[in-house]
This record gives structure tokens, sequence and C-alpha cells, in this order.
């Protein structure tokens, strides 16, 4: 029997809303099969078939992959480390009603230890259980991570600390930064991104939201959903399918909203939305630019 164009539709839409739960999850034990190591000496090239705990640092150099699990490391991640991480869990869709959707749904998610559940417009539906590999999920790191650092997950990757000049982060679930991101960094992800302040050059490209305090010069941040920052720097773009909400826009500074935008003051005239548009206190007559190197 052929699906109609609303039930393709609506498959595609519950496929991408049950990734997306399970990959937003924060990066945590699970169940079994966590080996734990002290450190990783420099220059190393390991893998793993299960996930892994690291009490102390990554030397520079070393290249990790685990190919069932995540990793958690409590120390520091020296310059040009790699980190990959493979299938730290999913979500088995085991039944689903054929439920056009509109503008107007209302999309509720309801978890517990082992399942998801989705509601649409009241009528729940069953997403099954959670398949679960063993171990963590995604990659979590309670230090910083220094320069040209390259980390790629199905999951999520969570920083406590600063994530170092040019390195590269790609994930499926969120990218969660509790510090710094440094110059020319790259992050790629189909969730959200959440950092303290990003610096000259950047590049984030999310799906969903992306949040921060400060964007340096010539930044370019591109989002799905919504755009949220404190200032934006000289030559920095912004381009959300969502609203842009922010402080202030320097010159030179290009911002895009599908939705509206909401700014205190603006020197730069390349600003555009498909909604509403409030920009107060007219022009910027103190510096806003963030360095951060």
């Amino acid at each position: 029997m052929a699906l109609s164009p609303k039930t393709i539709v609506f498959f595609a839409v519950l496929a991408t809303i049950a990734m997306g739960v399970v990959a937003q999850q924060p990066a945590h034990e699970q169940s079994e099969q966590i080996e734990t190591i002290s450190d990783i000496p420099v220059g190393s090239k390991l893998t793993f078939d299960h996930s892994i705990e690291i009490a102390g640092a990554i030397g520079s150099g070393a290249h990790i992959k685990v190919t069932k699990g995540g990793v958690k490391i409590h120390g520091e991640v020296q310059d040009n480390v790699t980190l990959e991480t493979q299938k730290g869990s999913t979500v088995i869709v085991t039944r689903a009603s054929s439920i056009a959707l509109n503008s107007g749904s209302a999309i509720v998610i309801t978890e517990s230890q082992n399942s998801r559940s989705i509601t649409i417009n009241g009528q729940q539906i069953d997403t099954g259980t959670t398949e679960n590999f063993g171990g963590f999920s995604g990659i979590e790191i309670q230090g910083s991570v220094s320069n040209h650092a390259n980390l790629k997950t199905d999951a999520s990757i969570i920083v406590a600390g600063n994530v170092g000049a040019a390195s590269s982060l790609k994930a499926n679930g969120r990218i969660k930064i509790g510090g710094n991101i440094g110059s020319g960094a790259s992050l790629v992800t189909r969730g959200s991104i959440n950092a303290e302040n990003m610096g000259n050059y950047v590049k984030a490209d999310a799906g969903g939201h992306i949040e921060a305090f400060n964007i340096g010069r010539k930044a370019n941040l591109d989002a799905g959903g919504s755009i949220q920052v404190r200032n934006v720097s000289t030559g920095a773009t912004l381009d959300a399918g969502g609203s842009v909400t922010t402080g202030t826009i320097a010159s030179g500074a290009k911002v895009n909203a599908g939705g509206s935008i909401n700014a205190k003051a603006a020197d730069a005239k390349d600003i555009s939305a498909g909604g509403s548009m409030r920009i107060g206190g007219g022009k910027i007559r103190h510096a806003v630019d963030f360095d951060l190197e």
C-alpha cells in the first residue's frame, strides 16, 4: 500500500525527532563494559570495542577510536588529538500511527531510563526502547581541549573547559562547551551548540539552536533554529532559520533570520528578517569586537 505524502513527511519528522532525543542526551554511564585507563601516552593509536574512561590526560597526537560506546576523560586533551566514538545508543521505532503534521502541531517528548515516547497533538507514539551498547554515549571531557583537536561522535560532545584553536568537532547530538572556543575552530552538529565565547573565524553549523556570549571577528554561525548571542563582532555572519537575539551588531556583520531579529544596537546594514525586526539604541558608540585567539 502506497503511503500518502503526509504520512511520509510524518515518518521523516518522527525519525529526526527520535534521533535528536537520544543524540542530545548528555554523555553518561549506561550499563557495563567500561574500561578505566590512567592516561594515554603521546602519539598512541588505539581502538576499543567498548566504552573507556580515562582518569588522566590524552597526550598530543594520540588517536583514539571507540566503535561501540563512548569516552569520558577527566584530564586534559593535548594538541592534535583525534577522538572518534560510534554507536553509543539508538532509538528503535516499533510503532507509529499515520498522523498529519501541521504548523500547529504540539510535540511532547517523555523519557524514562530505557525508553522514549513522543506525543503529537495528544496522541502517543511508541518509540520502543533504547538499544544500549554498554558504557558511555558520546564524548565527555571534564578538562579542556588543546589546539587542532579532532572530535567526532554519533552522539553528543560535552567539554567542561575550553576548546583550542583550529579544532574540529562533529556530532549528531548537542555540542556543549563550558568555556571558550579558540580561533578558527569548526563545530558541526544536527543538535544544538552552547558555548561561552567563540573566537575569530569560528564556524558553527547547528541543526538546532546556537547560544553563546560573544562571537569573534568574521565568525560564521548557521543554525536551523534560533541564535542567541551577546555581541556580534565586525564581519561576523549569522544565519538562523528561527529568531536572532543579540545585544550589539558591529559594522560589517551580516544577520539573516527566518523569524524575528531583536538587537539593542547595530552598526551593520546587512540585516534581514522574515518576521519582525526590532533594533534600538541607534549607533554603537563603543567597539564591541571580541578578540579570542
